[in-house]
């Protein structure tokens, strides 16, 4: 299916294509979109996350945040551009 991208988006592609990863234009767009796939499920999985605990803590159980163990537990999970590995 033919796509025509504005040009700055036309530019990362050429881009991304140079680089030797993908073997075509179809392979780009494929990863792409199954990362953000992943992000979006991701993105509802926390949102699901947040109720409960909201909900939790409107009936008063609830327990400190360990920021720490946040941060560390979410670096292990992303690679180096932050994007899930």
């Amino acid at each position: 299916m033919p796509t025509t991208f504005p040009p700055e988006i036309a530019k990362f592609v050429e881009d991304q294509l140079k680089t030797g990863q993908f073997v075509d234009e179809n392979a780009l767009l494929t990863a792409a979109l199954e990362d953000f796939r992943e992000i979006k499920d991701r993105h509802n999985e926390l949102r699901e996350r947040i109720q409960l605990s909201k909900s939790q803590a409107a009936q008063g159980d609830a327990a400190p945040l360990d920021i720490d163990a946040i941060i560390a537990e979410l670096d292990s999970e992303t690679d180096a551009n932050g994007l899930p590995q």
